[in-house]
């Protein structure tokens, strides 16, 4: 069914480290740190539980979007921090964000740092797994060279994303021309809840597509390339 990342690699044990110290040496990893302290963080030694590098290829609303994608998944002992770095040319986009796991043991409370503040976005229920699999299909290439130029290419998507999504894409949904239904998992649920705010507001409404990337963050664990990709079309407009 074809990958939004076309090319990547898991991340062995020495550059997972060195991507790790890097995070730590930046200023929202020690916000958010700060943050989970004060919320009750039982400890601050942090592991990367897997770290990644691809490249992504798709397309919307006729724009091609290339770009790098990593992401890497922080443990610490109740809390995992999330980290994603998007780089297309000279630009760059980075995300940190944390699931922190209550003392009670019965609550998870979501916090992510946006223009250099920790905010608390969500609180649910724990439901017994803190670790997040990862549910999609990421190749992972040994030979994979990150720093190697990723020239524009045919999309390998422009209408449904692929991965059997069914409302994620440009043209994907009850009122597209392919897909519909129902969704096949949590981000397409989001992606259908995306198009009838869209539907209901006028396209590129900047709150509809802030509740996108608001529904589609607890599964980012699950679906990294998956969010990322949907975090790096719409977060610029996202209000």
């Amino acid at each position: 069914m074809g990958q939004t990342v076309v090319d990547g690699s898991f991340l062995d044990k020495f550059h997972k480290q060195k991507l790790l110290n890097r995070i730590k040496e930046q200023k929202p990893y020690k916000l958010i740190l700060d943050k989970l302290s004060e919320a009750g963080l039982k400890n601050n030694s942090a592991e990367s539980v897997v770290a990644y590098n691809g490249k992504v290829v798709n397309s919307f609303e006729g724009n091609e979007h290339v770009f790098k994608l990593t992401f890497a998944h922080l443990k610490l002992e109740n809390a995992l921090v999330y980290y994603h770095l998007v780089e297309a040319g000279e630009e760059k986009l980075e995300s940190f964000s944390a699931d922190l796991l209550h003392t009670n043991g019965s609550l998870i409370t979501t916090f992510v740092v946006e223009d250099q503040e920790v905010k608390e976005v969500l609180t649910t229920e724990y439901d017994g797994q803190l670790d997040q699999m990862i549910e999609e299909e990421l190749p992972d290439n040994p030979n994979y060279d990150h720093d190697e130029e990723l020239l524009s290419i045919q999309a390998p998507w422009d209408i449904c994303m692929p991965g059997g999504y069914r409302h994620c894409g440009s043209d994907c949904g009850d009122k597209g021309s392919k897909g519909g239904g129902t969704p096949i998992n949590p981000i397409d649920t989001c992606c259908r809840s995306h198009d009838r705010c869209w539907e209901r507001y006028g396209r590129w409404d900047c709150q509809c597509d802030r509740n996108l990337i608001n529904c589609a963050r607890p599964h980012r664990g699950k679906y990294p390339a998956a969010y990322a990709t949907i975090w790096a079309v719409f977060a610029y407009n996202a209000c």
